[in-house]
């Protein structure tokens, strides 16, 4: 079993305080049936720093024994905005194309807006972005269907395990049940920022399937508006033609919604 969001490395943000606890943390992970492990320190102020959390890699990898161990980000969409989508190269798993995508957790629907448009640009630059932990997000606890809309763009969602005992926020476990029942996350993953979070891992993973709805989803049989794939074309640099059959439909979408909303308050104005 693949670990793919884990706060293990030593000393670089709010997970393990030393090596000590980094391998305390590791046998815990062996325990829970944790056979790989994806270390995902946060990329988000007050912790960011590439090159030491590079260097805690290192020192934990040589002291691990062998066990598997990849260097990957929990990138915050602030600090990439921040930052700039071209970072998206140096913050990816490394060896593989996954993005573990950190949202804000008092978002409203709203700006899940801006989060499409920035999932679009890694999507056309070739990652398969990982949303983490929606389950915590203030937008999806209110209406499952934002993180049903995350799922179709082509995300894959990521439960972190504490939601077995309510979560980091303590109100995480209905909204996490929701989804598991609407089959929408792809992984469970620790999000270990100590030994603890390895119960709560084997747990969760005892308790629920995560067989992601994205497994039988494909790029939707629709009639693409060429023009505006076009267009799109030429503004982002965009030729990956599962994402753009994403975008153009979603632009269609919400070119029909605004039209429905305005037509109603037309209709309303003139009663």
């Amino acid at each position: 079993m693949r670990d793919i969001h884990c706060h293990i490395l030593p000393g670089v943000d709010d997970g393990a305080a030393d090596l000590d606890e980094s391998l305390a943390m590791l046998e815990a992970a062996k325990r829970a049936g944790v056979t790989r492990i994806v270390c995902t320190p946060h990329c988000r102020d007050p912790y960011f720093d590439y090159d030491k959390m590079w260097d805690a890699f290192e020192l934990l990898r040589d002291n691990a024994d062998g066990f598997p161990l990849q260097m990957g980000f929990e990138v915050n969409h602030r600090k990439l905005v921040e930052l700039g989508i071209d970072a998206a190269e140096h913050l990816h798993f490394d060896g593989t194309n996954e993005f573990l995508l950190e949202l804000s957790t008092h978002a409203d629907a709203y700006a899940f807006r801006e989060y499409e448009n920035t999932i679009y640009d890694l999507q056309c630059r070739g990652y398969q972005v990982i949303i983490a932990h929606p389950e915590r997000y203030r937008a999806v606890q209110k209406d499952v269907s934002v993180a049903e809309r995350l799922v179709d763009m082509g995300c894959k969602l990521q439960a972190s395990a504490d939601f077995i005992a309510g979560g980091r926020f303590g109100r995480e476990k209905k909204p996490a049940q929701r989804l598991f029942d609407q089959n929408l996350y792809s992984f469970i993953a620790s999000d270990a920022h100590n030994v603890g979070h390895y119960d709560c891992l084997a747990k969760a993973r005892a308790k629920f399937s995560v067989r992601g709805a994205h497994f039988a989803k494909s790029v939707p049989n629709v009639r693409v508006n060429e023009r505006a794939a076009m267009d799109i074309q030429l503004k982002t640099g965009c030729f990956d033609d599962a994402a753009l059959v994403r975008r153009v439909v979603f632009m269609d979408e919400r070119a029909t919604r605004m039209s429905s909303t305005l037509s109603t308050r037309t209709r309303t104005a003139f009663m």
